[in-house]
């Protein structure tokens, strides 16, 4: 779900004076508060710009992150279904910026992971649970939708990033996991120098 409307209402605006503003029509401007049309990369910056927010945060993709002590606490939070065209869009970015079949290492990688966490979670609950419950909450159908809903997040993400932002998050994302956390180590230094 996008954030336009809590955006619009934390500043006291009206919707007719938002539409107004940024010379758009009102009904399309209710049906982007509705989430009932999807709205295009261009309209999206030019509502992010005006509110002074990223348009992954706009989107509902991330958590804007206020306090410079938080910067790794940037989580994807995106509850909804994929917006299909910002999805090819960011995965079309991603392989132009990566070696060829990166995009089915990066799907293979995230599939691992969840197989790892629903195999780990089904260890520490095989106590608790029923084998009927620890298939229903376990099972190969979550492994599957999970890793699909996280890389269509981060296609998304990535649709709406600036060309050297994405550069940097598509090489990231093909790391180890050792490596990734030595670069999270080297980041949170650069950020934050005092904090040790």
């Amino acid at each position: 779900m996008n954030r336009i409307k809590e955006l619009r209402e934390n500043i006291g605006l009206s919707q007719e004076k938002l539409a107004k503003n940024l010379s758009i029509n009102l009904r399309t401007l209710q049906r982007w508060e509705n989430d009932e049309t999807a709205i295009r990369k261009k309209n999206a910056e030019k509502i992010a710009n005006y509110f002074n927010v990223s348009v992954p945060y706009l989107l509902g993709y991330t958590a804007e992150i206020d306090d410079s002590n938080d910067w790794g606490k940037i989580v994807s939070i995106s509850s909804q279904d994929p917006d299909y065209e910002a999805v090819k869009a960011g995965k079309s970015i991603f392989q132009s910026l990566t070696p060829p079949n990166s995009d089915k290492i990066l799907e293979n990688n995230i599939f691992e992971y969840y197989v790892n966490f629903y195999k780990d979670g089904k260890t520490k609950n095989k106590h608790n649970l029923s084998e009927e419950d620890l298939e229903k909450f376990f099972g190969e159908q979550h492994i599957s939708h999970s890793s699909s809903k996280r890389l269509n997040n981060f296609y998304q993400a990535l649709a709406f990033l600036e060309a050297e932002e994405a550069a940097v998050l598509s090489c990231f994302s093909l790391l180890s996991k050792e490596k990734k956390a030595a670069v999270y180590e080297i980041l949170v230094g650069l950020i934050s120098p005092d904090n040790k």
